[in-house]
């Protein structure tokens, strides 16, 4: 991974987004992505899928951003961090109490 001040939702967007794929494009820039937070597994079909699914969402996220900008961005990752962490953590996304 990134040196930790470099590990944030903005820093990804704005390096990714700004800087990095203006210059290579959505598709190089999500390989990059997935790349640089370790997805690409060849361990079992479980990662490999886990690898395509976090490259469509990385290509999402870059043209969210090249479309409606970076808040936009931000806060369609934060609230992928959301679903993941709650799903992680074992509870039901839903609207009941646990």
């Amino acid at each position: 991974m990134l040196y930790p001040p470099l590990e944030n939702k903005e820093s990804h967007i704005i390096i990714l987004g700004a800087f990095i794929q203006p210059l290579l494009g959505i598709w190089i820039t999500s390989i990059i992505f997935v790349g640089l937070h370790g997805y690409f597994k060849f361990k079992s079909a479980g990662h490999i899928i886990f690898g395509v699914l976090m490259f469509g969402l990385s290509m999402g996220l870059g043209y969210l951003f090249e479309e409606a900008g970076l808040i936009a961005a931000m806060v369609a990752h934060a609230v992928y961090d959301l679903i993941m962490l709650k799903w992680m953590d074992g509870r039901d996304i839903g609207y009941g109490q646990r």
